[in-house]
């Protein structure tokens, strides 16, 4: 169902190329959550490209109100694009800058 897949993004940050990312969710029987971070890869005039965090498990029918922090590396990302790609959006948040 739907419900299965609603989660908050409480914070993000990126540190030596790695993002994290704390999300609260409900559930508790199903361990561990699935999450996949996704992009096109179009970066914008501005210098900006958009992801979408996506949580791909299904049917926890626990109610236990879960934070987990995830994290992402980004090496790739530096290393491809270090001089064009500036910030990047997730889930339309707001930006965060690449350093």
């Amino acid at each position: 169902s739907k419900g299965d897949l609603l989660f908050h993004i409480n914070k993000m940050a990126i540190k030596d190329k790695m993002l994290t990312v704390q999300v609260k969710y409900g559930g508790g029987c199903v361990k561990p959550h699935v999450f996949e971070l996704v992009t096109n890869g179009i970066i914008s005039k501005e210098g900006g490209m958009n992801f979408y965090l996506l949580h791909k498990t299904h049917n926890d029918m626990c109610k236990a109100l879960l934070i987990e922090d995830l994290s992402f590396d980004l090496a790739q990302l530096y290393n491809l694009q270090s001089s064009v790609l500036k910030n990047i959006q997730i889930n339309k948040m707001p930006k965060i800058d690449l350093k």
